[in-house]
């Protein structure tokens, strides 16, 4: 079955009327509202190594460094609502007319419904028609800023030994000192903010070990075990929060980051067996298994809001409550196989 024609909406209406319409502020809300936010992330790094050969043994390599990172990144937001400069009560809104001359209408022929009535709304947003200020609705919580500093010093021992096969690899730690500080707001029920820091250090020793089997001049066999970190995301270490005291049970509750959040860490190990042809080509049957020692998960914590503004009027029963903030769990798995490979080919032109 053939179509030849689209389907087509017709009304009683005129959408292309601009007397028809009216620019509005409700009561309860802005007549527009436009959020852009300053995002500041910067990163600095600085590594020195040294490497040597050597002929010790087994032990043919000895390299070793220092690592200095930091990273800092800051969110301020800037969100403002939009009213009408003059308007006047119309049904639970304020309303006034279109400007003259700023409608255009465009064709909806392809449906045979007329024309609709169209303009630019950045336009009328400058014209003087609506007044700007900033949003009362603005979640403060997430202006905020996350400083973090890694100072890592490393050191690894390259090996080649014959055991059945051929094998060559290394063994080698990182020792890791973190530093983090993360300053936020901290808004109460009334709406006002009033500033809130917090930050944690900690260190962390990472050993790890490579062997790579040759079991021909094209299969390989590889296999890994380490012990492994994963920073959280920088937002999750912003210290703004919000809370209130309820009338209910009048307990202390809210939501937020956490400042004092550490690292995902894992013990890792790895297994795969690669064969490599042609010209960078291969194909490689891995599995791996990672044993979380610590996780990141938001649920409620017990937090002691004591010290923080309670407008609220109702007493709280204890300075203690719950926090709802990503938080370190101890835990958990993860394992499984993956089939990959690559064919690189040739194109003849």
């Amino acid at each position: 079955m053939l179509f030849r024609s689209f389907s087509s909406l017709t009304s009683p209406l005129d959408f292309a009327d601009a007397s028809k319409f009216q620019l509005s502020t409700f009561w309860w809300g802005g007549g527009a509202y436009a959020s852009r936010a300053n995002v500041e992330d910067t990163v600095s790094t600085v590594r020195a190594s040294l490497g040597r050969d050597l002929e010790l043994g087994i032990v043919d390599r000895f390299d070793a460094g220092v690592i200095y990172s930091r990273r800092k990144k800051e969110i301020q937001d800037a969100g403002f609502d939009y009213a009408l400069a003059n308007g006047s009560d119309c049904n639970m809104v304020f309303c006034a007319p279109l400007p003259s001359g700023s409608p255009s209408t465009v064709s909806l022929g392809a449906s045979h419904s007329g024309h609709l009535l169209y303009f630019d709304m950045m336009s009328m947003l400058g014209s003087g028609a609506y007044m700007r200020s900033p949003s009362a609705g603005r979640d403060l919580r997430w202006n905020w800023s996350v400083e973090e500093h890694n100072a890592t010093a490393f050191a690894k021992l390259g090996f080649e030994f014959d055991a059945l096969i051929p094998w060559h690899g290394n063994v080698g730690a990182q020792m890791i000192y973190s530093r983090q500080e993360s300053g936020g707001l901290y808004q109460d029920a009334n709406g006002d903010q009033n500033p809130v820091n917090g930050d944690d250090n900690y260190s962390n020793l990472l050993p790890s070990v490579m062997l790579i089997g040759d079991l021909d001049d094209a299969t390989k066999l590889r296999i890994g075990f380490a012990q492994s970190v994963a920073r959280p995301e920088m937002e999750a270490m912003r210290a703004g929060i919000d809370a209130s005291v309820s009338a209910t049970d009048h307990l202390w509750s809210g939501s937020g980051g956490n400042p004092k959040l550490r690292p995902w860490r894992s013990y890792d190990a790895d297994i795969s067996l690669e064969h490599y042809f042609g010209i960078r080509s291969y194909v490689a049957l891995a599995g791996f298994y990672k044993d979380f020692q610590s996780a990141i998960v938001t649920k409620d914590v017990v937090f002691d809001f004591a010290g923080y503004t309670n407008p609220s009027g109702v007493v709280p029963v204890s300075d203690l409550g719950t926090l709802d903030t990503p938080t370190n769990v101890r835990g958990g798995w993860v394992r499984g196989v993956e089939l990959s490979g690559t064919q690189i080919g040739r194109a003849h032109v």
